[in-house]
């Protein structure tokens, strides 16, 4: 950009003869500049690949069976499916300790590349961050969906 800066200077004081006309110059070079470093900045911008490029887990910290397990089963079931999102997504039960194996496993060993999720049970998960000393809490993990929802008329 510094040698597009003595160019334009160069350029400003060859063109403008008076103040309102550099002005308008000045605004053109401004707006040019912008420009260049915007198309410069999406040309060094690496590429990424197309998510989900391989197969989306989802963490259960309960037994296989539960209602926990159902509920993410069912919810992904028709989004799993290829021609939906291009890759099945598989469940992965973690039980134990009613629920803080699991949890403590997704805080501190699960991938955290956007491939592995979790499903939880809210007043376990909850109640368990407060009450015992668990890897995860309320603060450092992020609800993306909810999937079940009880109607109260």
């Amino acid at each position: 950009m510094g040698y597009l800066h003595y160019f334009y200077r160069f350029a400003l004081q060859k063109v403008c003869f008076n103040n309102k006309k550099k002005g308008e110059v000045m605004k053109i070079i401004n707006i040019t500049k912008v420009a260049l470093l915007a198309i410069a900045s999406l040309m060094l911008m690496p590429a990424q690949a197309d998510y989900p490029d391989k197969p989306i887990g989802v963490m259960v910290a309960y037994g296989p069976g539960g209602a926990t397990d159902f509920q993410a089963r069912i919810a992904t079931l028709a989004s799993g499916k290829e021609d939906l999102i291009g890759q099945p997504i598989y469940i992965l039960n973690k039980p134990g300790a009613g629920g803080r194996k699991g949890w403590n496993w997704f805080a501190s060993e699960a991938s955290q590349d956007g491939y592995m999720l979790g499903a939880y049970n809210v007043p376990h998960f909850i109640a368990q961050s407060i009450v015992f000393d668990t890897k995860y809490n309320i603060n450092n993990l992020e609800p993306i969906g909810n999937w079940v929802q009880i109607l109260r008329y």
